[in-house]
């Protein structure tokens, strides 16, 4: 089996690229290719940026969830001090008029 050795775009390594995949890419045009070493160097990189976002974007996340709490728990509440004021017997209204037609 034939082996080509093609140079890495970013350190300059030689990169063996086996078989038909590596006579394809050198009959192609192709000259450069990206090493071992230096692909796992990005996807380290990308990964760290990545849980770098995710984290910043949690923490603003997980402060409003007590805000939020806080703020069903005092709707909640609210609602059931209304209901609960609505559903008690209202006292008859006084009448003043009637004291004062007797006083004359």
């Amino acid at each position: 089996m034939s082996v080509f050795a093609l140079r890495c775009r970013q350190c300059g390594e030689l990169v063996d690229i086996p078989g038909r995949f590596g006579f394809k890419l050198k009959n192609a045009g192709v000259d450069s290719t990206i090493c071992q070493g230096c692909r796992q160097k990005k996807f380290l990189t990308d990964r760290d940026r990545a849980k770098a976002d995710t984290n910043q974007q949690e923490t603003v996340r997980r402060r409003w969830i007590p805000v939020m709490a806080g703020t069903i728990a005092a709707i909640a509440i609210a609602t059931g001090l209304i209901i609960q004021r609505q559903s008690m017997p209202q006292p008859p209204p006084q009448d003043t008029s009637s004291e004062a037609d007797f006083s004359r």
